[in-house]
């Protein structure tokens, strides 16, 4: 039971993040942070077709699905509810943040070795991708550190 719930949370917080992604996209201009979701939503797609592939031959039920989002004009949505850059690319970092600690906690209560190696390689990009992200934040001034912590 414990494997399949690993599958389901994760293919649940693919849903939420496709369609997220489809959400930014209508709510920027900006061409690396377009690069961004494009990047979060095609490695989305491709860990939910593995997951599927994976969930159908051990007859795990999906989850289920993202609905896409219409694609609108960037300037028909005011701004008072435009996210900014920085927010659209914060939220990335998050979901990848969770994704890897989904992913990372599955693992670690996997036994089988098939599975494992999925949720190995779903880490991989997530730890490859969050870097490009982690250099457009730094470029930008986007990045951001907890404050120091100094003890009594």
């Amino acid at each position: 039971m414990g494997e399949a719930m690993a599958c389901w949370m994760y293919q649940t917080q693919l849903d939420g993040v496709l369609g997220y992604c489809e959400i930014a996209l209508n709510a920027t201009k900006d061409k690396d942070v377009i690069n961004i979701i494009n990047e979060s939503k095609r490695l989305g797609l491709i860990h939910k077709k593995k997951l599927d592939e994976f969930m159908k031959a051990e007859s795990i039920s999906p989850s289920d699905g993202y609905v896409q989002k219409p694609a609108i004009n960037v300037d028909d949505v005011p701004n008072g509810v435009k996210q900014t850059e920085k927010d659209i690319v914060n939220t990335i970092q998050i979901n990848l943040v969770t994704a890897f600690g989904l992913n990372a906690s599955a693992l670690s209560q996997c036994l089988r070795t098939d599975l494992q190696i999925i949720f190995f390689k779903i880490m991989t990009d997530v730890m490859i991708f969050g870097q490009s992200i982690n250099i457009l934040s730094e470029k930008r001034g986007w990045l951001r550190f907890p404050p120091t912590y100094h003890p009594n």
